[in-house]
Order: C-alpha cells, then sequence, then structure tokens
C-alpha cells in the first residue's frame, strides 16, 4: 500500500474541489469538465464516495459531512418514474452517470458509513472480496463469499445472536485483528472477519 495514501487522497480531493467543484445549497458539486462545465449528479457523488471512504479510514468528521452534503445534491438526479437525469442544467439520460456509476458510489458510501443505510432494515453492505448469493430470511443473514478470507459489514437492527463461518462459531471481539466479529450498537454496525470459509450465517 502507498505509504502516504492519505496526503495523496487528500491532495487529489483538494486539485478535484478547486479544478471542478462549484459550492451550491452548502455542498461543494463537481462539473464534469473544464470545456464542458456542468455539475452532475455522477461525479459529485463519486466525490461523496471517495470523502465518505476517507471518513472511513481516518474518521475525518469534515470528510463525513462533505459526502452527506454531496450526496444528498446528488439524489435529486433521480425522478420518481426511476429515471436519473445526468445534472440540472444539461438534463439528459446516460446509463453509466444514471445507473451504472451512480448508483454503485451511493453503495461505497453506505458501506463506509453504515448509519446511512435503511435505518429499520437489515443489510450486508460492503466486503472486501466478492458476494456471490446472499439471502434475508426473518432473524438471519446468510451469504457467500467468493474468498474463503474476507471482511464483511452489515448494518443489522438487533446485534448477532450468533456468527459463524463453515458453520464454526466466530467470537465477538473489540477489534478484528483474529477472525470474529463487532458489533458497534450506536450505529447497528457489524463488521465480520472470517478466514478459512467463505460461507457465513448471522443470526439475530
Amino acid at each position: 500500500m502507498d505509504a502516504q495514501w492519505e496526503t495523496h487522497v487528500r491532495g487529489l480531493i483538494s486539485w478535484v474541489e478547486s479544478t471542478f467543484g462549484v459550492s451550491q445549497y452548502g455542498a461543494t458539486i463537481i462539473k464534469e469538465q473544464e470545456a464542458f462545465a456542468h455539475p452532475m449528479g455522477s461525479h459529485t457523488s463519486r466525490y461523496a464516495s471517495v470523502n465518505a471512504l476517507l471518513y472511513e479510514r481516518t474518521g475525518d468528521t469534515a470528510a463525513k459531512e462533505k459526502a452527506y452534503r454531496a450526496y444528498n445534491w446528488s439524489t435529486y438526479m433521480a425522478r420518481s418514474n426511476g429515471v436519473v437525469i445526468d445534472g440540472p442544467e444539461v438534463n439528459n439520460q446516460w446509463f453509466t452517470d444514471g445507473y451504472g456509476d451512480y448508483v454503485r458510489h451511493f453503495m461505497v458510501g453506505m458501506g463506509a458509513v453504515p448509519q446511512w443505510s435503511p435505518t429499520a432494515e437489515n443489510h450486508l453492505l460492503q466486503t472486501t472480496s466478492l458476494v456471490k448469493s446472499v439471502t434475508y430470511s426473518t432473524g438471519s443473514i446468510t451469504y457467500q463469499t467468493f474468498d474463503a478470507s474476507s471482511t464483511e459489514t452489515l448494518h443489522l437492527t438487533a446485534k448477532p445472536s450468533s456468527v459463524q463461518a463453515g458453520g464454526t462459531s466466530l467470537l465477538e471481539r473489540s477489534d478484528l485483528s483474529a477472525p470474529g466479529w463487532t458489533y458497534d450498537a450506536t450505529t447497528g454496525t457489524v463488521k465480520v472477519f472470517h478466514t478459512n470459509s467463505a460461507s457465513v450465517a448471522v443470526q439475530y
């Protein structure tokens, strides 16, 4: 990993803000280009996702607030009929800008800040691997990852009563320096680290 990743990330964010950023309604919104200088939902939500990831890694609440405001601005590009416009000025539809990149950026944000996911619902939000399948049942979530060793982030409405990987119970821990799981009651966030099986079952 880049030993100076945080310095480089903050430098890139600052460059994007000074080159493409516009302040509107308390949010920094992002223009597509210098030549085509129109703020757009996809680019703004991408900017939000990077700030959300920076908050996840560093706890920087200013980055979290930037992400929150940029995401909120970006939601106005989604119409009630499901059509996503690229921006309020151009008002066109592009598949990647409206459905590929745009939606994925919001998913990244909920994985980085799980309390932004629906509070009364249970969701698997993030993995360091790939999720091959997931089943939501009453009182449980079961899922299969591509790799036997990975870490997942979930939002749950209740503390897990049991977490198993490959049928073997994992221990609740204060951190994930070893296989197990953690629970943050304030945000409803569960993190699961497993190393010997790609099949995980969370009961709550």
